[in-house]
């Protein structure tokens, strides 16, 4: 790919979220095109020759994997997921009891650390809204926010399990910084 067609494709990207956006009524979709116009123009900086980390990890989390280590960050990887895992089933299941709002208060207590720790910024927003809804015990809004709370979990659950720490990234600190 040139130098102009790549200019091109992040132009017509910037041009495609532009003439969405009208479109959109949804405060969490608005959110979403937010950070996807912030992801495109992050891309649009990065050299296309650098060598790159692997895809869709962010800082945060390399960040804990460097400070692991090569011994500790695939464990670290393994228990991030399941601790997601927990919190995604237990946050799921609705009894339209008041023992939902303790559950939805307590796993998105731990998403939000998990989210943050993992730089699952629109995670961690979320699971922070969905936090005070049930602080607040507004069944309505927690109801509007579990799914997207959930398909953020399964999306972070996915990367995770997707990332294996390169060497490189270890490497680069000795293990710990």
């Amino acid at each position: 790919m040139t130098r102009d067609d790549r200019s091109k494709a992040f132009r017509d990207l910037h041009k495609a979220i532009a003439a969405l956006t009208p479109h959109l009524a949804d405060p969490g979709a608005i959110v979403r095109l937010v950070a996807l116009a912030a992801a495109v123009n992050d891309l649009e900086n990065v050299s296309p020759s650098a060598e790159k980390l692997p895809e869709d990890v962010p800082d945060q989390l390399l960040d804990l994997l460097r400070m692991a280590g090569p011994e500790v960050a695939p464990k670290l990887l393994q228990q991030l997921a399941k601790d997601l895992i927990q919190c995604r089933d237990a946050i799921a299941q609705t009894t339209d009891s008041d023992d939902d709002m303790v559950a939805w208060r307590n796993g998105s207590h731990v998403v939000i650390s998990l989210a943050g720790s993992a730089g699952a910024v629109a995670l961690q927003t979320l699971a922070e809204r969905l936090n005070l809804a049930a602080h607040r015990q507004d069944r309505t809004e927690a109801m509007r926010l579990l799914p997207q709370v959930r398909e953020g979990i399964s999306a972070l659950i996915q990367r995770i399990e997707a990332t294996a720490p390169p060497a490189h990234v270890a490497a680069k600190s000795g293990g710990h910084r």
